[in-house]
């Protein structure tokens, strides 16, 4: 249909050459050499132009209605989403005033100021908000679909007018060139004819021909009724266009009413549209500035009270809580402030478990002792202090610190299976295992490992505790960790 819009109809060819002034009254014109003005090409560009502008017109028109069906699927989705994600946040009886969601269902429109009057709430919690979002959401739908389908009854109005137009310049060029054909055809007759009264007049004295069609007087009177012919048609012609130029007059009058009336509707449907979707978001605005950030907070703590660590029910009642609350920001959510009043804090020696106290769990001695070792018959290096403990399996272990989190033995020694010796000498409290260190994954050598106890009263319990498992041997360890028999 706009393609066809754009296509004119075919032209009339335009005049050439000059044209002759209007004669004087009374005054003669040259048969075939006089020109008048011929408008009919100027007249179909006329109507060209209005159909390009109705075609601008139109796709404007349609342009608009994608856009509207575009946004009325996009708020098809707006609300699918409103209605299956929003969320429900908890809700305090005793808060604020519901009642403000039920009001206008009409938002935006007469009463868009729906929650601004003196009687309406200064404060709504986020239910309240959603509610009207929702209720918006389903407004602008409403809204959006019934301008899609105004915006589709203005496209036959223009269909409509092109069509009457284009039928219009169809006429007119039909017509005007018709009378071009016959014009042209007389018109060469004429001069036709002129031509044979020309050589009749020349031949007059001297041919002898009793022709009388070749008769001067004959053919003058051919020539007078084609040039009859031919002026009946040029007057035609002249009085057609002097009438079609007057129409066209009119003709454009109301092609521009007609437009401005459409246009008029179309501006209107447009205007008020998204004048609409500037109110509705204007309104939903002013209520979202209405929703109090505590309060929300204070209503899901109240309704989560009991899974909330900083619920004052799961607090210290010193006021601390609440103290180092009121110093939270926005930009400052990790701070830790009255975290150390909470019930929920614990330390290692606040928390029991299954076999806490079984008594194979805990060793049967532990404490600082120094090192040596003997690898090949030779002592190596000087003593270390290192952290050691005996369990009730019979392992003798060692640990780089007594702290809870030194949990990998960097010496393990089944003492079932190893060779101890023991004495004391000249103050000095030492004994001697030989043995697999089992901490180390790979297989080991046997080695003999001396250690020295702090004192007398050390020694014994350690070497107590040690005879347990082993078969001992009666020894001294001499003060460079050598056995001493």
């Amino acid at each position: 249909m706009i393609n066809s819009l754009l296509h004119s109809r075919k032209t009339v060819s335009p005049q050439s050459g000059e044209v002759s002034p209007p004669p004087q009254l009374g005054q003669a014109t040259d048969l075939t050499g006089f020109e008048f003005p011929d408008s009919s090409s100027l007249l179909n560009d006329r109507f060209n132009k209005y159909l390009q502008l109705i075609t601008t017109l139109q796709i404007y028109t349609e342009t608009q209605l994608k856009i509207a069906y575009d946004s009325m699927k996009h708020y098809e989705g707006l609300n699918k989403q409103a209605v299956s994600s929003m969320p429900n946040f908890e809700t305090n009886a005793g808060g604020a005033d519901s009642t403000l969601v039920s009001g206008s269902q009409k938002i935006g429109q007469e009463n868009v100021s729906e929650g601004n009057d003196g009687n309406s709430p200064t404060q709504i919690d986020l239910n309240n908000f959603l509610s009207i979002m929702r209720r918006t959401f389903g407004n602008d739908l409403s809204n959006t679909t019934t301008y899609h389908n105004k915006l589709q009854m203005i496209l036959p109005k223009l269909k409509s007018l092109g069509e009457q137009v284009e039928k219009n310049q169809k006429e007119f060029v039909q017509t005007a060139n018709i009378e071009q054909k016959d014009m042209t055809v007389l018109r060469e007759h004429s001069n036709k004819s002129l031509h044979q009264l020309s050589n009749s007049v020349q031949d007059f004295k001297t041919s002898k021909d009793a022709d009388y069609k070749k008769d001067p007087y004959l053919v003058k009177r051919n020539l007078l009724k084609d040039a009859t012919l031919q002026l009946s048609s040029e007057n035609n012609r002249i009085e057609f266009l002097i009438n079609t130029e007057n129409q066209m007059h009119a003709t454009e009058t109301k092609i521009l009413v007609d437009l401005k009336n459409i246009f008029n509707q179309l501006s209107e449907l447009v205007n008020s549209q998204y004048t609409q979707l500037a109110q509705n978001s204007i309104y939903l605005n002013t209520n979202f500035d209405k929703v109090s950030e505590d309060l929300e907070w204070n209503n899901f703590l109240t309704k989560n009270s009991k899974f909330l660590l900083t619920s004052p029910t799961n607090f210290n009642t010193d006021g601390s809580l609440n103290e180092g609350m009121s110093e939270l920001s926005i930009s400052n959510t990790q701070s830790t402030l009255g975290a150390k009043n909470s019930p929920f804090m614990r330390s290692i020696d606040q928390v029991t478990f299954p076999n806490y106290d079984n008594p194979v769990t805990r060793p049967l001695i532990e404490g600082v002792l120094q090192k040596k070792e003997k690898t090949l018959g030779l002592i190596s290096g000087g003593y270390k202090s290192r952290y050691y403990a005996i369990s009730p399996k019979g392992f003798f272990y060692e640990f780089p610190a007594r702290d809870v989190d030194a949990t990998t033995p960097t010496l393990a020694l089944y003492l079932p299976d190893c060779e101890v010796k023991g004495g004391v000498q000249r103050g000095n409290f030492k004994f001697s295992i030989r043995g697999k260190d089992h901490s180390n994954l790979a297989p080991s050598i046997r080695k003999r490992y001396v250690f020295q106890a702090s004192s007398d009263g050390d020694y014994n319990q350690w070497w107590s505790i040690i005879s347990q498992f082993v078969n001992s041997t009666s020894g001294v360890i001499s003060s460079d960790g050598s056995d001493v028999e």
